[in-house]
């Protein structure tokens, strides 16, 4: 009968745990669980039965804000630049809402304006209405 293979020591995972928090220090992301897992090739759910103490270790660094380098992480650039571009299309929306209800009202206005000098040519040239009843839409 043949035994399960033995997996990582406490030591090798130690070490292993101690490389992601460097990686992610350096790097400027959240250390993972996982990634410390399959370092040691270990399933996530494996590292956390084994190694309780490290997967808690690097479940409270992940959740730990990283110290500010004064080098905006590439996430924040892109979050801003998203932030950015909203409002100039906000800004642009608000400005194109507010030509069309110009337009809209000087469209009003013309009509009102055509028909009132329908009306009065109508008048001065005598034009006769049928029978009372006014055939045309207002």
């Amino acid at each position: 009968m043949t035994g399960r293979p033995a997996g990582p020591t406490a030591q090798q995972a130690r070490q292993a745990c101690n490389r992601v928090l460097a990686d992610a220090a350096a790097s400027g992301r959240r250390p993972s669980v996982l990634t410390a897992a399959h370092a040691l090739g270990l399933s996530n759910t494996t590292f956390r039965r084994r190694f309780p103490d490290l997967a808690t270790e690097l479940t409270t660094a992940r959740r730990t804000p990283a110290a500010s380098t004064g080098t905006p992480t590439p996430v924040v650039d892109e979050r801003a630049r998203l932030v950015a571009r909203n409002a100039r299309l906000r800004r642009e929306n608000r400005r194109l809402r507010e030509h069309l209800d110009l337009a809209v009202a000087n469209i009003a206005r013309l009509t009102l304006l055509e028909q009132r000098l329908r009306d009065q040519l109508e008048a001065a040239a005598q034009v006769p209405t049928l029978a009372g009843r006014d055939l045309r839409r207002r």
